[in-house]
């Protein structure tokens, strides 16, 4: 979402008998619209998605309410220290809240409903550089080539966009450094391989979870590199994947 250029009333809260002054849905520049309300969000391209709870909680999940497309300078610099294209900011909702003063990636399953938020902090004196909303622990969220055979498994959002530039390939954030058999067992129902790629200081653990895996019948492969995924170019990280 950009900046607001008006209200209208929301279609979910009139269902309900609200809004009756009719001005509950922003309405943004580039044709999305937010109802800081109910969570009602229409994107810009029509789909409508009304946010509705989590599977593992009661709370409703919300983006910050002054989310906005229009990335300040600080922000702008960090996605650019990883090459990140203004095309994939947009094709992944890549937002910013002044308000948090986080750069915000959401998370949407299928239906284009919210399941969860992260928000990447840029205050200094902010005690977690990290901040999520939501199911992150059993939700798989693919990035790339849902088609393909090959999942690449990273622990952020940022290392499976990169990774997926890689056409062949779908990518897999797994939000942290836990990769569970659960997990595991659910995309080996999809994919003939997993790759699990984690920052250098998950080496051991990484080529622990594949040989656990492969214990269990599950193509399983450990990639280790130095550096995390989303410090590569497109180039090298095709390099370790084929190499």
């Amino acid at each position: 979402m950009s900046h607001c250029v008006g209200h209208e009333q929301c279609p979910e809260c009139v269902k309900k008998g609200n809004d009756r002054n009719g001005d509950n849905l922003a309405i943004y520049a580039e044709g999305s619209q937010y109802c800081f309300n109910g969570g009602f969000y229409r994107k810009a391209s029509g789909v409508q998605s009304f946010r509705k709870a989590a599977p593992t909680t009661d709370r409703r999940i919300h983006l910050p309410h002054d989310v906005t497309s229009d990335l300040p300078t600080n922000a702008l610099e960090y996605l650019d220290k990883y090459a990140l294209t203004k095309h994939e900011c947009d094709l992944n909702y890549i937002l910013w809240s002044d308000y948090w003063k986080r750069l915000i990636f959401p998370y949407f399953k299928d239906n284009n409903e919210l399941i969860a938020w992260q928000g990447r902090s840029f205050d200094k004196n902010s005690k977690a550089k990290w901040y999520s909303q939501g199911d992150l622990v059993d939700f798989i969220y693919l990035r790339g080539n849902t088609k393909s055979k090959s999942v690449v498994l990273t622990e952020d959002i940022i290392s499976a966009i990169k990774v997926a530039r890689i056409g062949s390939l779908c990518t897999s954030p797994i939000f942290g450094s836990h990769v569970s058999t659960k997990r595991l067992l659910r995309l080996n129902k999809f994919y003939d391989t997993i790759y699990i790629w984690l920052d250098y200081d998950k080496m051991k653990y990484s080529q622990q979870v594949s040989n656990t895996a492969r214990t269990l019948g599950i193509n399983c492969r450990s990639i280790v590199t130095e550096k995390d995924p989303k410090e590569y170019t497109t180039q090298e990280i095709n390099e370790w994947l084929y190499n």
